[in-house]
């Protein structure tokens, strides 16, 4: 059967390259949840529900205990720029990620302890399927097997979610037959 987060996982894999409902990007981690029988995020808010609220998705955590089939909630203004300086001194640099209001993914894999982790997501840009890349979750330096200086910088938050089992619902008690 396997563990929420197997199962969150396995619902977001098996949709890469296609479109999840109406292809917002709450939508796959909603669906991605109720498949694997987790609380949603419309469990939670219930009636609040909006494109304009900070979305919870099951427990709080820390982006270096992320593991797959995680949720994550970016806010606006997380961005993340990545730099790579040659041993010659010459340097490219990646386009930002920029996030507008909000954004929500799925933990694919974590890689360098939470730092760098592959996200499965939909609708960024706006329209995209849904599709893995990498993402970055704190600022850091380090050298690559070319001995390129590579400089991530990240700016705004994000919040890691692990998914809790959903709710059991209450059975309606059979009535008696009357004799």
């Amino acid at each position: 059967m396997g563990t929420l987060g197997e199962k969150v996982l396995a619902f977001a894999t098996a949709n890469k390259g296609g479109r999840v409902e109406d292809g917002e990007c709450w939508t796959l981690a909603e669906r991605a949840l109720e498949k694997a029988g987790a609380t949603t995020s419309s469990d939670i808010h219930g009636r609040a529900l909006s494109r304009t609220v900070d979305y919870v998705w099951g427990t709080l955590i820390t982006s270096s205990a992320a593991a797959p089939g995680d949720i994550i909630q970016f806010r606006r203004g997380f961005t993340f720029k990545r730099k790579v300086t040659k041993p010659d001194e010459s340097w490219t640099e990646d386009p930002s990620l920029v996030i507008g209001e909000h954004h929500t993914a799925i933990v694919e894999r974590v890689i360098d302890k939470g730092r760098r982790i592959r996200i499965i997501e939909q609708n960024l840009p706006v329209g995209r399927g849904v599709r893995s890349r990498d993402c970055y979750f704190s600022s850091y330096t380090f050298t690559d097997d070319k001995q390129n200086t590579v400089q991530i910088t990240v700016s705004g938050m994000a919040k890691f979610y692990r998914p809790k089992p959903a709710a059991a619902k209450a059975k309606a008690k059979p009535k008696r037959a009357r004799h």
